[in-house]
């Protein structure tokens, strides 16, 4: 794939993050350790990044453009692709003990007709008298039979016969008939109790609590089939005098399971059919006993597309001939390689070593999903990963190492960061001659090799994109600041202007996306600068207010930001950022004069907090830091530090050197107290 649409670029980048999650968590795919349980939550995020794709593939489509006809077949390849995904997760790894009930809401999602809810179910509720329509019965007995008990319910309600005054003993046949209806169709059972939809193995006895609800729900089923029974008799009584009763009687022969009526209701295509059969004739079929019922069901795969052969395979808990149909359909792609990793992981599959390779089948399908991802030149470092999984223990696949190496060579050199990039891949996998080609090639064209202070081209050098991030993350900084009166907001109520439904400004929205997540990032899939994560939460916190009970975690970032020891965020801010939140906690910023730090208990600089933000340890703290960063620049050259001005402080450095000094000797003279053992300086 040369080109890709941007919802899909996102789509690959979004399941790439859910996947290094996994990876992280669960780092050996095959050794069968890894439980459903644990598992599942993953599978789920999949298929969110799933919708979330289609939903802006939806509104894509909805813009009239050259290129509409792409966007529909990508939109129904990612809709197919979440039906069978959803499908997969429930049959083949939550594995629950009935299936019926749980098939029911995928069912509606995916393959349901949405013409009898969403247009004929509307026009009968908002007629007058629905029940002279033709469409009144047929409608009722589908909603019945594919599980809309809920809607079929405010259908039969909605009968003028119901709507009239009881008549004591005069009440006529059709009404009586009608409550028993809506009675029978209130208590229609269903196997909702969490139990039966945890794990289950065939092989495994069933428990006593599963057991004991299977046993319950069997008699409260038989009973309502007796009910149901009579109600059916004295229908088919009066269904030669009344044409209502005679739909009555249809509708209770539906309720009983009879083919004939299911067929009539759903009609024949057949995972329809299965469903209905499902709900209204064997509810309480064990997940591996709907394998035989399929197969009666399904007619020769021969006459299915590959689709259709897929939800065969999947039903017939048979993930072999499901993946096999999911690649004739959708390739060797993200789908199949994601799904055959979640089942390795729970030993759904085998570890099945590949003829005349030293690949097995899930590291092929991997591979092949790299190589995909590496056809399309923006997504080369996604595809790089995924092969970078496979080169590194426990799978050591040099297979994959090598096609890293090609990949990389096939790279158009168009500037130096790439360069850069390629030469820190090649020194990731150990890939020297690959290197020394790049370097061969950007020298020829007269460029400067970007090489570091030692003599390997390998090393490690400054990203132009580091001073530019620092650049964007103090912009950040002042669009909040500029927001409202943070200060006031600190220990107190949000002040005015600063919400959390404030608007973002452009840098903030840059450092979202540059942490490849909304909402607050520190993911463990975060590759970039450790500080980052960290400080974007602290300019969270001061764009929505900081109340009482985030002062805590406040002056806990603010420490991590401004200190050399930074538990929280693993590196140090560069210098430039944490001078600035230094200045801001002394009141030395620009937009605002009036310090956070730790004072007399009779000053007003704490705003509306009742304790102070910072105790004596941790103002000691902030002013140890000043102290040390004023030594470095003053003690070491440019060439020994960075940041060095032998001699020189600027008048901001002096200035929050001496508040700093101002608010520990403040904080010892009044709160002697609060921490005895504090360290003076």
């Amino acid at each position: 794939m040369s080109s890709i649409l941007p919802a899909s670029r996102k789509l690959a980048c979004q399941l790439r993050i859910v996947f290094a999650d996994l990876q992280a968590n669960y780092p050996n795919a095959v050794n069968g350790v890894t439980g459903a349980t644990q598992i599942l939550p993953f599978a789920r995020k999949y298929v969110a990044e799933m919708y979330i794709a289609a939903t802006e593939l939806r509104q894509e489509a909805s813009i009239a453009r050259e290129d509409s006809e792409e966007v529909d077949a990508e939109l129904q390849r990612t809709l197919w692709a979440s039906c069978i995904w959803e499908l997969s997760v429930l049959v083949l790894i939550q594995r629950p003990v009935v299936l019926g009930e749980l098939l029911v809401p995928w069912w509606q999602r995916h393959l349901s007709d949405r013409r009898t809810e969403e247009s004929e179910l509307p026009m009968l509720l908002a007629s007058e008298e629905p029940h002279l329509l033709l469409t009144y019965w047929p409608t009722l007995r589908t909603l019945l039979a594919l599980g809309r008990d809920q809607q079929a319910l405010q259908l039969v309600q909605c009968h003028p016969a119901l709507q009239e005054a009881p008549s004591g003993a005069g009440m006529r046949v059709m009404q009586q008939l009608l409550l028993r209806l809506e009675t029978l169709i209130e208590q229609f059972p269903r196997l909702s109790d969490p139990d039966l939809f945890q794990p289950q193995l065939e092989e495994v006895a069933l428990g006593q609590r599963s057991q004991a609800v299977l046993a319950v729900f069997q008699h409260q089923w038989r009973q309502w089939r007796l009910d149901l029974g009579e109600l059916a008799r004295d229908a088919a009584s009066a269904a030669q005098s009344d044409r209502s009763a005679a739909e009555i009687y249809e509708t209770a022969s539906l309720l009983s399971g009879e083919d004939a009526a299911i067929t009539a209701a759903v009609g024949t295509e057949w995972h329809a059919v299965l469903l209905a059969k499902l709900l209204l004739q064997q509810p309480t079929r064990l997940r591996w006993q709907v394998a035989d019922l399929v197969r009666e069901l399904v007619p020769p795969l021969h006459s299915l597309d590959a689709f259709q052969r897929a939800l065969t395979g999947i039903l017939s808990d048979d993930p072999y001939a499901a993946v096999q149909a999911i690649r004739e359909a959708y390739g060797d792609g993200w789908l199949v390689a994601h799904l055959w990793d979640l089942l390795c992981r729970v030993s759904r599959v085998q570890v099945d070593q590949m003829q005349d390779s030293d690949l097995d089948f899930r590291q092929y399908l991997l591979l092949q999903y790299a190589k995909a991802l590496g056809g399309c030149g923006p997504l080369w470092q996604l595809a790089v990963e995924y092969a970078s999984d496979l080169v590194h223990p426990p799978s050591s696949c040099e297979p994959a190492r090598e096609w890293i190496g090609q990949l990389l060579r096939g790279q158009p050199l168009l500037h130096s960061v790439k360069v850069r990039k390629l030469l820190q891949q090649c020194e990731r996998h150990g890939l020297h001659q690959t290197a020394q080609l790049i370097i061969s090639q950007w020298s020829q064209r007269g460029q400067e090799v970007p090489a570091s202070k030692t003599n390997s081209p390998l090393d490690h050098v400054e990203d132009v994109e580091a001073a530019r991030l620092v650049q964007v993350a103090s912009s950040a900084l002042d669009e909040v600041l500029t927001k409202g009166d943070v200060v006031s907001g600190i220990g107190g109520p949000a002040a005015d202007g600063v919400s959390a439904s404030g608007c973002e400004g452009p840098s903030m929205r840059e450092l979202r996306l540059t942490l490849r997540g909304a909402g607050l990032a520190g993911a463990s899939y975060f590759s970039g600068p450790k500080w980052l994560p960290g400080y974007f939460e602290l300019l969270e916190m001061l764009r929505t207010g900081v109340d009482q009970c985030d002062m805590q975690r406040f002056s806990l970032l603010c420490l991590n930001l401004c200190t050399a020891d930074t538990p929280l965020t693993a590196e140090p801010p560069p210098y430039a950022l944490s001078h600035r939140v230094l200045q801001l906690l002394a009141g030395l910023s620009s937009f605002s004069t009036r310090p956070i730090l730790l004072s007399p208990p009779a000053s007003a600089a704490i705003g509306a907090a009742d304790t102070p933000v910072f105790d004596i340890e941790s103002t000691y703290q902030l002013f140890g830091h000043a102290e040390r960063v004023k030594a470095n620049l003053l003690n070491k050259t440019p060439a020994e530090a960075a940041n060095s001005r032998p001699h020189q402080l600027t008048r901001s450095e002096q200035q929050l050197s001496l508040v700093l000094t101002q608010h520990l000797s403040d904080a010892i003279l009044f709160a002697p107290q609060v921490n005895a053992s504090c360290r003076h300086p």
